[in-house]
């Protein structure tokens, strides 16, 4: 609902009557009916007064509790279901499959990689290989050794390949399609060579139901050519599992399971699945487990990897400085994932870096990051640098370490998710920050609840730029050596517009802007039951210093344990001031409602004016104080310590 301006109370009051007479309007209900509540004979924008169930909050405007993020304002897709407490969408899927089976999304029990009793040889078959045959049986279609076989094929062959072991590296010149009888029983790969099938340039070809392991290479699709793969099995690859390498090159994969795609001798690579210098890769239906550097990587403009139902799972660092990313876009890649679950990945989730880069992901679930020993390790689920762009929509982040999204001269646009910190054994929270974007940055929220953050719940460090809607930040704590737990905090430069935002139950401080050119514009704000860290640190419902901007409308500032809004600091003789402005809000059940200190100076106004006057608090006269215990302080306070995020 548009909240409203406080009417005249006596045209209210005739109101009221008529409708108590059988008039055909009344105020009361009307104001209730969008989610208002009726004040001091006025319709004022409604909050709940009672404690929200998990996947709701409280919300300035709706009277009640409102659905938001994953699993909420959308149901979790299927492969996914709503999360035990609540908050979020949790995978569906099965753990510890024994040799030959594969966990599969919206799959309780384990499923077997192939089906080993389907109809062999395929009707289509040209070309029959069989590593069992003996000199009589070899003619022109029949063949034991895979390799002459290739050799020998015309275009458009199809190769039927029995059960057995197929050494040697398969160049594909020309078209062909290449199917073994039984992923498990049929082996391909040459342990000496870095690679076990390559298609050249400009071949289209096809390959299903064969498998590669024991450290021989992957499969390579080089400039031009194309592969569609099917029912694989890649175990102890070497390197690099499938890659497309150069324009054109397309590499499509589905229902492959790629284990332990280990590094070079210099530790490099490690890669499940790569795209470079233009190629393309999609995997769906695919499980990796274990990889070093990054399960889908994309390097280059025009280079691209999609995962589509995807299980990628146990990433861990290998040398020259590999993190064990889920996936990874650089120098102007693209990566894409669509309903997918990413669990323990060694260092951090989604990475992008430089002009270009994109990542697009739509229902995806990120958990159980791990940190690494090495002290450079982050924990991070999205981290977007140097020009690089996210887009992601429905989305479950849980995530330890430093900070979950992380935004520095990048840009990245997030909605309809959760972002919750996770915890020790003993309970204690990790997660020092939901969401902060710095350097620069742009990032964008809408419909996201941010839960049990060590720190703050979103951070924007100048000159960066904020917009947030229907955005929940609940339970922010005091980190270990983090003097915070703010809500919502715009400084140093940054600005930041928030719409429908609540701040419930914040460790220390629900709103902070400080810095000059901070700026922050919040419409519908509301900040409920900030929390103090000791007697001599009170709780801040909204703090704004060090020439920091807060204008606040429609808003409401509820239950602070301590000071409700707070303009100004003083310590040691030195005072800094700021700016806010207060119209048409609610400030109710502090311990003080207004609180300045030093050189600011409060006016109360008709109307707020287009450009805050420094080191002023205006509040409009519309503004409503009620069961303050004191409505003007001018207490001190001490300053939470300033947050920092390093790439």
């Amino acid at each position: 609902m548009g909240p409203r301006r406080r009417p005249d109370p006596l045209p209210a009051a005739l109101l009221l009557v008529g409708a108590l007479l059988g008039g055909c309007h009344d105020p009361v209900r009307a104001c209730e009916d969008e989610g208002g509540e009726w004040i001091e004979d006025a319709c004022w924008p409604g909050l709940s007064e009672r404690a929200c169930p998990a996947g709701t909050s409280p919300r300035v405007g709706a009277g009640g509790c409102v659905p938001v993020g994953h699993g909420a304002t959308r149901a979790c897709p299927h492969g996914f279901e709503a999360a035990a407490d609540g908050w979020g969408c949790a995978p569906v899927y099965a753990t510890g499959c024994q040799p030959g089976f594969k966990p599969v999304l919206g799959e309780a029990g384990c499923v077997r990689i192939d089906d080993c009793q389907r109809a062999f040889p395929p009707a289509a078959a040209t070309i029959f290989v069989d590593d069992d045959y003996s000199a009589a049986e070899v003619d022109a279609t029949h063949f034991a050794s895979l390799q002459a076989a290739v050799a020998a094929a015309p275009a458009g062959a199809h190769l039927a390949i029995e059960r057995g072991v197929y050494e040697g590296v398969l160049v594909l010149e020309r078209p062909m399609t290449l199917e073994g009888r039984c992923a498990a029983g049929t082996l391909l790969g040459d342990l000496m060579a870095g690679w076990s099938v390559v298609v050249e340039a400009g071949v289209s070809a096809g390959l299903s139901h064969v498998s590669f392991g024991n450290y021989a290479g992957g499969i390579q699709v080089r400039e031009g050519g194309s592969l569609d793969a099917s029912h694989l099995y890649l175990g102890q690859v070497g390197s690099l599992g499938l890659a497309a390498f150069g324009p054109g090159a397309v590499l499509r994969a589905r229902e492959v399971v790629i284990q332990d795609t280990l590094p070079g001798s210099d530790g490099s690579d490690g890669i499940p699945v790569l795209a470079r210098g233009g190629g393309t890769v999609s995997l769906s239906e695919g499980w990796i487990h274990g990889y070093y550097q990054g399960a889908g990587v994309a390097f280059e403009a025009g280079s691209r990897v999609t995962f589509e139902r995807v299980i990628a799972e146990r990433g861990f660092p290998g040398g020259s400085g590999t993190r064990a990313l889920a996936m990874l876009a650089d120098a102007g890649g693209r990566i894409e994932a669509r309903t997918s679950l990413f669990r323990q990945s060694g260092q951090a989730g989604f990475h992008l870096d430089g002009e270009g880069t994109l990542l697009l992901a739509e229902e995806v679930i990120v958990h159980d990051l791990a940190e690494l020993p090495s002290g450079t390790a982050r924990g991070r689920v999205l981290e977007v640098y140097d020009g690089a762009e996210a887009q992601i929509s429905g989305f479950t982040f849980r995530s330890g370490g430093d900070v979950a999204v992380l935004v520095s001269k990048g840009r990245a646009f997030l909605d309809t998710g959760v972002i919750r910190g996770a915890t020790t054994a003993g309970g204690v929270v990790e997660t020092n920050a939901g969401a902060a974007v710095t350097a620069g940055g742009e990032l964008g929220l809408t419909d996201v609840a941010l839960l049990e953050q060590a720190a703050d719940a979103v951070v924007a460090l100048g000159p960066s730029v904020l917009v947030a809607r229907e955005i929940l930040a609940h339970r922010t704590h005091i980190a270990t050596g983090e003097a915070r737990g703010i809500g919502l905090a715009v400084m140093d430069g940054a600005t930041g517009r928030v719409e429908d935002y609540t701040v419930w139950e914040a460790g220390w401080v629900g709103v902070q802007t400080a810095g000059a050119g901070s700026r922050l514009e919040a419409e519908r704000l509301g900040v409920i039951g900030t929390r103090p860290v000791s007697e001599t640190q009170r709780g801040l419902g909204l703090l704004v210093h060090d020439a920091g901007t807060l204008l606040l409308s429609e808003s409401r500032v509820r239950g602070t344990d301590g000071l409700g809004l707070t303009v100004g600091h003083e310590s040691g003789g030195v005072s800094t001031g700021g700016a806010a402005g207060v119209e048409h809000s609610i400030l109710e059940d502090n311990t003080v409602g207004l609180n300045t200190q030093g050189i600011v100076a409060l006016e109360v106004v008709e109307g707020l004016p287009a450009q805050l006057p420094p080191d002023r608090l205006l509040v409009s006269e519309d503004t409503l104080f009620r069961e303050n215990l004191v409505r003007i302080a001018s207490e001190r306070v001490v300053l939470p310590s300033p947050p920092s995020f390093s790439p």
